[in-house]
């Protein structure tokens, strides 16, 4: 493991213990010049609040989402067909 993969999954476990250990939540919107809707979720640590979520809803529509789930390495959806969607 490199350093930068050591310093990403230390950092990914801090804001996971943030998130599950939360005791309250703060959320906060802000409209940006542009048109955009922001939305952050934030958690009390060591006396300020710490940004966990955010997600940007831009002009046109789309939807971006941040925050330490995306850190995470998913895996590819199974492309197998099911009977439901298949026949």
């Amino acid at each position: 493991m490199t350093d930068l993969e050591r310093i990403r999954a230390e950092r990914v476990a801090h804001f996971r213990v943030l998130d599950e250990d939360a005791a309250s939540r703060h959320c906060f919107r802000h409209a940006d010049e542009e048109g955009g809707l922001w939305y952050f979720e934030a958690v009390p640590d060591r006396g300020e609040l710490v940004v966990i979520r955010q997600a940007e809803l831009t002009p046109n529509g789309r939807l971006h989402r941040y925050g330490w789930e995306a850190q995470r390495r998913r895996k590819a959806p199974s492309r197998r067909r099911t009977r439901r969607q298949g026949a």
